[in-house]
């Protein structure tokens, strides 16, 4: 399935997707996604999961991604990796995205907005990855901030 195929699977399926107060024309936004999938293996790590993230986005796609860089962290208190990228919609929005495994299935988080907003509200996203009272559960993420 193509990488645009499953992001809008995730996007209509998400648990829980909010945005940034906009400017006066709409645009001036940063949306936030926050989910839980199945792995296609159980048994998938999460440097794994990560390589195959990375190369995924970095394979092409006809240019739709850009600038892919990955960072190991923590989510949660969980390990986590981050990757930050450029995504083609109608133009290129930033997006950064954060994914942990625990009991077997993947949490993830996604950023998306122009890079202008999205540098506005880095202090904001920032916040909420490293929250430290993030909690991961079969049926929900449970996060405050």
């Amino acid at each position: 399935m193509k990488r645009m195929d499953q992001r809008n699977m995730l996007l209509k399926d998400c648990l829980v997707s909010f945005s940034s107060p906009s400017n006066k024309d709409g645009a001036d936004f940063v949306t936030a996604y926050f989910d839980i999938d199945r792995l296609d293996s159980p048994t998938t790590t999460l440097q794994e999961h990560e390589k195959k993230q990375v190369d995924t986005l970095s394979g092409g796609y006809t240019g739709d991604f850009k600038n892919v860089v990955a960072s190991s962290i923590t989510l949660g208190g969980n390990p986590a990796y981050r990757l930050d990228y450029m995504e083609k919609f109608l133009d290129f929005k930033k997006v950064i995205e954060v994914d942990t495994l625990k009991d077997g299935k993947l949490y993830k988080l996604w950023f998306v907005g122009d890079s202008d907003t999205m540098d506005k509200y880095s202090d904001v996203v920032q916040k909420i990855i490293e929250n430290k009272s993030c909690e991961f559960s079969s049926r929900s993420i449970i996060h405050a901030i």
